[in-house]
């Protein structure tokens, strides 16, 4: 079975690439606030905890969008 593979418009590729490096930003971030907070070496965080942080700034980055575009119409 052949599987057929999307193409990206150039558009749709600067959107994803730009959601990718997002998302590192935001693990980068949720690591360094964890690492703060707990006292903690990067190599000895809990991922499940750091999960929750990326999650929470990620909500926060959506909910931040969604703002703007109300006001902008």
């Amino acid at each position: 079975m052949k599987t057929k593979f999307m193409e990206l418009t150039d558009d749709e590729a600067a959107i994803f690439g730009a959601a990718v490096e997002l998302t590192k930003a935001q693990v980068l971030q949720a690591i360094s606030i964890v690492s703060a907070v707990t006292g903690r070496d990067a190599e000895e965080l809990d991922a499940s905890l750091v999960g929750a942080v990326v999650q929470t700034l990620a909500a926060n980055q959506s909910a931040l969008v969604m703002s703007r575009r109300d006001f902008t119409g």
